[in-house]
């Protein structure tokens, strides 16, 4: 699996992603897809190819904004085991969660997700893997 790695540079901020081969991609923000009540996704792409992501962060970075990213990425990698994505803390108290862009509409809004029960979990999972068909679906049909 390729690895990622972001950069926050005087320039802008980047995105490594670097293949079993050793060949280094470079990806750059190529416009801002939202701002929320909590943060902001750009959506970042290489002139080489067409695969792109996109970048989360908090606008008001604390340990609670923290924790929620790590929980969101945990749920793309269980939803999507074959996708690429990436948690960086860039300093103390600030993060990104990088992860695939899909296309369409808001994949969905994590901070609205109260997950306090086994019930809202089972709930949340059909959910997930409901999108996930939808997504492999459109890619079979493409």
């Amino acid at each position: 699996m390729p690895k990622l790695k972001y950069q926050r540079e005087r320039r802008g901020s980047i995105i490594e992603r670097q293949l079993e081969d050793d060949v280094v991609t470079l990806y750059q923000p190529i416009e801002e897809l939202g701002v929320g009540k909590y943060g902001s996704v750009r959506a970042f792409a290489s002139a080489t190819n067409s695969v792109k992501f996109a970048v989360k962060r908090p606008l008001h970075p604390n340990k609670d904004t923290i924790h929620k990213l790590k929980v969101e990425k945990t749920f793309f990698e269980k939803a999507y085991p074959d996708t690429e994505v990436l948690f960086e803390e860039v300093d103390t108290l600030d993060c990104r969660l990088v992860m695939p862009l899909f296309p369409g509409k808001d994949f969905h809004n994590t901070q609205d997700l109260r997950i306090d029960n086994k019930i809202q979990l089972c709930t949340y999972k059909k959910l997930v893997f409901s999108v996930r068909f939808f997504h492999n679906l459109h890619e079979v049909l493409s």
